[in-house]
């Protein structure tokens, strides 16, 4: 699978605060405790959120993280059942991208992937 790149769990998803409805995407990380948002969301939302204090733990050691939270609801892009989620901090940045599409040729080259063209 060389050169095919790292995917992570990203998926588009459509968030809600208010009257507020921005459409974005979500890094699903089952290894954090706490749920993250870019402060430029909360911007396109509209919103400041209230003043949040938290200890994060990282490969280098624990810290304070004195931001900002705010509560809102996510849903998938394509509609269906929302989830109401509350106390999101807010970082600068979340360092992600979202994935890449595969092109046919990448997943032809990997049998274990080749099924996916087939669910296009």
């Amino acid at each position: 699978m060389s050169g095919l790149g790292i995917y992570l769990k990203i998926v588009p998803v459509v968030v809600n605060h208010g009257e507020k409805i921005i459409a974005t995407y979500a890094f699903l990380d089952p290894g954090s405790s706490v749920s993250f948002c870019e402060k430029k969301l909360l911007d396109k939302l509209g919103t400041v959120g209230s003043p949040k204090s938290i200890n994060i733990q990282t490969l280098t050691g624990p810290r304070i993280l004195d931001t900002v939270a705010v509560s809102m609801s996510v849903e998938p892009v394509r509609g269906g059942d929302h989830l109401d989620l509350t106390e999101i901090v807010a970082i600068d940045e979340i360092p992600v991208k979202p994935n890449a599409v595969l092109r046919d040729d990448a997943l032809r080259a990997t049998p274990t992937l080749e099924v996916l063209i087939f669910l296009r």
